[in-house]
């Protein structure tokens, strides 16, 4: 049963590897955006940098509940056979 368990966290990883990957370019481009139209001063990046600590830490959120999800799931599924 451990060989699923494998299975199933490297299937999550490849998963959360490439939705960060399209995820990165999105937030970058739009980053750059927010840099250009949202800023209320010239050259400063105060809304820009506040939107990247946001997308970061959501990213970062997102990567430790499919950790988590995918540990409790197969203990779950496991202590049920």
């Amino acid at each position: 049963m451990l060989f699923k368990s494998k299975k199933i966290s490297d299937g999550a990883d490849v998963f959360l590897k490439t939705e960060y990957m399209y995820l990165s370019i999105f937030v970058a481009a739009f980053a750059i955006l927010v840099f250009f139209v949202a800023e209320h001063q010239l050259w400063t990046a105060y809304v820009t940098v506040a939107f990247l600590v946001g997308a970061g830490t959501s990213m970062l959120c997102g990567f430790i509940g499919m950790k988590i999800a995918t540990a409790s799931n197969y203990r779950t599924t496991f202590s049920a056979l």
